[in-house]
């Protein structure tokens, strides 16, 4: 069975080769808080708005001045996944670091590998990677990360930025939140479904499965070494679910990785408390650079 996995709707993407990860933070450079102090920022031509993607949820925002036009997506699988973001109509390219993120906010992340990204004949680009600010408030009761957020920044290394008046972002980021839970819900995996879980669903045969998609990755030379995902698995451990965080690996081997889930994983369901089995999802990350599996991305160890 051929699993579909992370198609853009209206966005057209090419996958970017590989490049060393790079998790680190950067400030906005002089010439974009220069901007934004003389009040040159983008501004927006609307609010933020549910846009259709087939696997993940994502909201689209665009922005205007001066005849210059930028449509920026942010698309996020689940809460505990990071976010890929889709940045068209910018003067911004692949071939340098471009830093990016919500500003204010704990720094811009840095990306090394970014694909091109097209609307139409409006060109641009995407990368993934960066949490999204948190839209908890925090323990004395004050405004959470996502309500403090006033814009959104790209710069690259030639000094090339763009900057948008995103505003505050907590009802575009729980929109994102919501959406993901009601489509785990239509899995009948929503937050009350499983409330009864006693043992998390797993991968039993990791190491052999490892092999498996070695053999799969081989076929992908240039491809990014890392990929995390979210695998969901019904009462009697039959994969019902298997979707990818981002775009950046190619296509096809995203599906083969999913196929092979499916017909070689010896995949476990979770458990209540009496032992019956239930429907559960986890999250994996794969490690191609290493050979090996995880660790998950809720920091449980996936040979457990």
């Amino acid at each position: 069975m051929a699993f579909a996995v992370a198609a853009i709707a209206a966005f057209a993407l090419a996958v970017p080769p590989a490049q060393a990860q790079d998790d680190g933070q950067d400030a906005p450079s002089a010439e974009v808080l220069q901007a934004i102090a003389q009040g040159d920022a983008l501004a927006p031509t609307g609010a933020w708005a549910p846009s259709p993607n087939d696997r993940r949820c994502a909201v689209t925002r665009t922005f205007a001045r001066d005849g210059q036009q930028i449509s920026l997506q942010v698309q996020r699988l689940d809460p505990q996944t990071d976010a890929q973001f889709i940045l068209v109509g910018s003067d911004l390219g692949t071939q340098n670091l471009v830093s990016a993120g919500f500003w204010p906010g704990s720094g811009l992340g840095v990306f090394d590998q970014i694909g091109t990204a097209s609307i139409g004949e409006r060109a641009g680009i995407y990368f993934a990677g960066a949490h999204l600010p948190s839209t908890e408030t925090g323990q004395s009761g004050g405004p959470s990360p996502a309500e403090r957020t006033r814009y959104f920044i790209a710069q690259d290394t030639r000094g090339t930025s763009v900057v948008v008046e995103s505003g505050p972002v907590q009802e575009a980021l729980s929109a994102l939140d919501r959406c993901a839970e009601a489509r785990l819900a239509t899995l009948g995996l929503a937050t009350a479904q499983r409330s009864g879980l006693a043992t998390p669903a797993t991968i039993r045969n990791t190491d052999a499965l490892g092999h498996v998609l070695g053999r799969l990755y081989r076929d992908y030379a240039r491809a990014g070494g890392v990929l995390r995902m979210r695998v969901a698995v019904d009462e009697t451990g039959q994969l019902i679910d298997c979707a990818t965080s981002n775009d950046l690996m190619p296509y096809g081997l995203r599906t083969a990785i999913c196929e092979a889930l499916a017909g070689e994983g010896v995949l476990l369901p979770g458990y209540d408390a009496a032992g019956q089995p239930m429907a559960d999802y986890f999250f994996q990350t794969i490690d191609f650079r290493r050979g090996s599996f995880g660790p998950n991305a809720d920091g449980t160890d996936p040979r457990r």
